[in-house]
């Protein structure tokens, strides 16, 4: 029976495509796109979508379903630092977005967002140097 638990997530979309086909007559190549998402993607849209709707616990509830299916997806930390500032759990807040710095020290974006909350947690001189590093990553130089 376990050889077939993928079948939970493809099943509801080809009845999706059935139902479509056989209403409407139309088939769209680009619907099979819907098969092949990966289950850390859509908990990850679905945690966005309530981020963007202001239910906070229902966000964080997906995005760390995110982070136990597919710990080194770094936009999910991301997305769970930005959430934690909603909150204004600023602590944990900061330890989320220094993992996702761990996993993408590239992102100017992650910099700058780690310069203020250091501003907000009363230490200038180090979101200074933060956001040095990110002006530097925006121009290219880093």
């Amino acid at each position: 029976m376990n050889r077939f638990k993928w079948l939970i997530y493809i099943i509801p979309s080809l009845g999706l495509l059935l139902l479509n086909l056989l209403c409407f007559g139309t088939f769209r190549p680009e619907e099979l796109k819907v098969l092949y998402i990966p289950l850390h993607e859509k908990y990850y849209l679905l945690a966005q979508r309530f981020y963007s709707s202001d239910s906070v616990d229902k966000s964080l509830e997906y995005i760390d379903s995110v982070i136990t299916v597919q710990p080194f997806y770094s936009p999910a930390y991301y997305l769970k630092c930005l959430i934690l500032l909603k909150e204004n759990n600023l602590t944990e807040a900061r330890d989320v977005l220094e993992k996702y710095l761990e996993l993408d020290p590239f992102s100017p974006d992650g910099w700058a967002t780690l310069s203020w909350l250091w501003f907000k947690l009363g230490r200038p001189d180090l979101g200074r140097r933060c956001m040095e590093t990110a002006n530097r990553l925006k121009a290219g130089f880093l």
